[in-house]
């Protein structure tokens, strides 16, 4: 008759059974998170390739020269907002690769796993900033090509309104001023409705207030050719010739000084560092 197994016996085959187990497990757990870590630091790789990209179009006209044609303008504004679709995608790789990562309780504190858990952490904190970031740039730079392109129009309807020499010529032609009037008012209503960051609220209600202001005096001036009276039309063309220096101002100083402060700018430039957390 066989001998019962002993309780010693007993334990000790549970225990070499949990063992077995237990590495197993571990033996996973590093699997998992090695290659985990590696496809999501393939991933990180990818977007900060497109960061470089649009920390190189910071440079474009657009961001730099307030004097750009609008055809320039137009084709910077293409090519960054390009730029921050490409980069918006691989931000999206890299939140599908980072949720990839397994729960598993036992190993979250072991090994390589807990290294794979904490990028995995970082890696989210980094897609929320990028996103955040790469919103406020997509705003800025369809505000900026709105607000260049129409202290453009406006600045060749008063160096046209420049060349007259002498208001006499104009007698009877009232409709004339008119026009120009109703076109700078049509400039106060596009940047007026256009979305605004808040750092360049400042620069869009300064324009505003000098393309209305304009608008309205060259409007006046157009009453005092109706009524002949000199003093109602010389008067007017002091005071646009005071509010055209405002609005030289705005092109020539104040659009370059706004640009160059820009916090978005330096985020995009900030944003490379971001990614030294997760690529180790």
């Amino acid at each position: 008759m066989l001998s019962k197994p002993s309780k010693n016996f007993l334990l000790l085959n549970v225990s070499l059974a949990l063992i077995t187990v237990l590495a197993t497990a571990l033996i996973f757990s590093e699997i998992t998170a090695k290659k985990y870590i590696t496809e999501l630091q393939s991933s990180a790789g990818n977007v900060r390739a497109t960061v470089k990209t649009l920390e190189s179009d910071v440079e474009l006209p657009l961001l730099d020269d307030p004097n750009a044609t609008s055809s320039s303008r137009a084709a910077d504004a293409k090519k960054i907002k390009n730029a921050i679709a490409a980069c918006r995608a691989k931000i999206n790789d890299l939140s599908a690769e980072s949720s990839t990562l397994p729960s598993l309780t036992y190993a979250e504190y072991i090994g390589t796993f807990a290294v794979a858990d904490t990028l995995k952490e970082r890696s989210l904190h980094v897609i929320n900033q990028t996103n955040d970031t790469l919103e406020r740039y997509d705003e800025t730079i369809t505000f900026l090509e709105v607000y260049a392109t129409s202290l453009e129009k406006s600045t060749k309807i008063m160096d046209e309104f420049n060349t007259i020499n002498d208001f006499n010529d104009y007698a009877g032609r009232s409709n004339y001023f008119r026009q120009m009037s109703s076109d700078l008012q049509a400039e106060v209503d596009t940047l007026t409705a256009v979305k605004t960051p808040a750092e360049l609220v400042a620069i869009k209600d300064s324009a505003i207030q000098t393309l209305q202001r304009l608008s309205t005096q060259i409007n006046n001036l157009a009453h005092g050719m109706d009524v002949a009276i000199d003093d109602m039309i010389y008067g007017s063309v002091r005071e646009i010739e005071a509010s055209n220096a405002q609005l030289t101002a705005l092109v020539e100083k104040d659009y370059s000084e706004t640009i160059s402060q820009l916090r978005v700018v330096q985020d995009i430039y900030d944003l490379n560092e971001k990614f030294d957390l997760i690529l180790l």
